[in-house]
C-alpha cells in the first residue's frame, strides 16, 4: 500500500505511518515466533516463539499416559499470561492502529488494509 501512494501528495505521511505499523507488527511477529531461525541448529542460537513453547508443552504432555504434572500447569498458566499481554497489542494494533492509517490512506483517496474475518 505504502508503495502504491507514492505518487500522491500525501506520500511521506503514510510512508511513516505505514512504517510504524509495520515495525510494530514485526515486534509481535517476533514474540510469537522465532524470525530469526532459519536452519534446524539455530534453535540453540535464538529463543523459541510463543509458539514454539505451546508446541513443546503440548508435545510432553501428548507423549506420555501419564497425568499432567503440576510443573506443566504452571507453565501452561505462564504462558497463557504471556499470550494475554501479546494478544492486547495484538487486538490494539490489528483494531484502532490499523483503523487509524486505513483513515488515513482512505481520506488520500486509496483503499485501505483489510484483516480477514477470524484472524485474531
Amino acid at each position: 500500500l505504502m508503495t502504491l501512494t507514492k505518487q500522491l501528495p500525501a506520500a511521506d505521511t503514510i510512508a511513516r505511518v505505514g512504517k510504524a505499523l509495520v515495525a510494530k507488527i514485526d515486534s509481535l511477529e517476533g514474540q510469537l515466533v522465532n524470525v530469526k531461525s532459519k536452519t534446524s541448529q539455530d534453535v540453540v542460537n535464538y529463543p523459541p516463539g510463543l509458539n514454539a513453547q505451546f508446541q513443546a508443552l503440548v508435545q510432553s504432555i501428548d507423549g506420555t499416559d501419564a497425568p499432567v504434572t503440576g510443573g506443566v500447569r504452571t507453565r501452561f498458566a505462564d504462558l497463557e499470561m504471556e499470550w494475554i499481554l501479546i494478544k492486547t497489542r495484538v487486538d490494539a494494533l490489528l483494531g484502532a492502529e490499523l483503523g487509524r492509517f486505513n483513515a488515513l490512506v482512505r481520506e488520500k483517496g486509496m483503499p485501505a488494509v483489510m484483516v480477514p474475518d477470524g484472524s485474531r
